[in-house]
């Protein structure tokens, strides 16, 4: 798995993760490479000494309602990109003062995605003329 450790004591080890790595992210990460080389199945239950409950965050569970009964009213769901070109952002929507709020991307990979967005109006637009062929009534 590339990960290179050495043993600081009894209960500490130092795990240098390699670069091509991206997915480790936390303690958590490496944890779970051990219990796969490991193997999951060799490792024996055990129930936590304390007992906790998960639950879902208001403000999701808000949103999930208000997505339920707008996608019930007959609306479809908007799915944009954060980052898009700065001519969408300025030029295509005729703003000429479309770059002074964005942040701009110092090393953007393609030209599509360039800054962070400043409103909608673009991806809705790119989503539309993506769409034009489905049967969807746009009001």
């Amino acid at each position: 798995m590339g990960l290179n450790g050495r043993r600081l004591s009894a209960e500490k080890v130092s795990v240098q993760v390699p670069i091509n790595r991206s997915d480790v992210l936390h303690p958590c990460d490496i944890a779970e490479d051990v219990a796969i080389a490991y193997g999951i199945n060799n490792i024996p239950f055990a129930y936590p000494s304390t007992s906790t409950t998960g639950g879902q965050l208001t403000i999701n569970k808000i949103s999930d309602l208000i997505r339920q009964e707008v996608a019930q009213a007959g609306y479809s769901e908007c799915l944009n990109f954060a980052l898009c070109s700065i001519a969408e952002i300025s030029e295509l929507i005729n703003r000429k003062n479309g770059l002074d709020e964005a942040v701009q991307i110092g090393n953007p990979k393609t030209k599509e995605f360039q800054v962070g967005r400043t409103t909608l109006l673009p991806g809705l637009l790119k989503s539309l003329a993506s769409n034009k062929a489905q049967k969807v009534i746009f009001l």
